[in-house]
């Protein structure tokens, strides 16, 4: 971290803007290592209300709450996503069940950040390259956000 005025940790302002290397991903409390990419999206299926006359719409209404969360990671040798329960290669993808994918910031008293209940894996691959570190890739899908864990 980075401090104005001295270079103590107990001197100084502290760093506002939250990186990477502040921050833990878990899944349902286990440290999901090697994470190099977590991306999410939320889509809330807004649609515009219009009527005869005019062109503009009116209101704009939320039809559907759809949330998506992307994690990529270097894989680890026995413990790669599919290893951990999260991923499926065929069809024990039916007994991977949901978990719960939280992001906190542990520099700052363990804030989380967001908290992305009830993921389902709903694609997973694997690169694999001439001299580079195999990584795999996990879509999910999940019910809901948030910023409390539960």
């Amino acid at each position: 971290m980075a401090y104005l005025g001295t270079k103590t940790r107990g001197g100084g302002v502290g760093q506002e803007t939250v990186s990477a290397n502040m921050i833990e991903i878990t899944f349902d409390g286990v440290r999901i290592g090697r994470a190099s990419n977590a991306s999410s999206e939320i889509q809330y299926g807004t649609q515009g209300v219009y009527e005869i006359g005019d062109i503009f719409p009116q209101e704009h209404v939320y039809l559907r709450y759809e949330g998506t969360l992307t994690l990529e990671r270097a894989m680890l040798s026995k413990k790669s996503l599919a290893d951990l329960g999260l991923a499926g290669l065929g069809a024990d993808i039916l007994t991977t069940g949901t978990v719960n994918v939280v992001i906190k910031d542990y520099v700052n008293s363990g804030r989380v950040i967001a908290a992305y209940l009830g993921c389902t894996g709903s694609s997973y691959s694997m690169s694999t390259r001439a001299n580079e570190i195999v990584t795999e890739t996990l879509n999910m899908m999940f019910l809901k956000a948030s910023q409390v864990e539960s």
